[in-house]
């Protein structure tokens, strides 16, 4: 699956609110975590690691998230710092500069 890419010249990423495990377990589709792991969230509420193949509780990778995709690979939520919050984000399209 291909994860969708907006432009920075185009949109911004705007900072909503804080991300917990029932959304993320309700809104997400894929995980990304700080050491590149790629996780699978599945509807049991386990992350699946696919080149381990093993399931991990979401409880024990929630501080390591880096970011969380959609089903349609469009970021929804973000953490710059490990010991950071995982806030919820959204793309807003941004403004043309009127030029005088």
């Amino acid at each position: 699956m291909r994860e969708k890419e907006f432009s920075k010249g185009t949109h911004r990423l705007k900072v909503t609110k804080e991300m917990d495990i029932g959304t993320l377990l309700n809104r997400a589709h894929k995980v990304s975590t700080f050491d590149g792991k790629n996780l699978v969230v599945l509807d049991n509420g386990n992350l699946y690691d696919q080149m381990g193949r093993r399931e991990v509780p979401v409880t024990n990778m929630f501080r390591y998230i880096k970011c969380v995709r959609n089903s349609d690979g469009i970021i929804i939520a973000k953490k710059n710092k490990p010991c950071g919050k995982l806030m919820q984000v959204i793309f807003e399209r941004k403004a043309k500069q009127k030029v005088k």
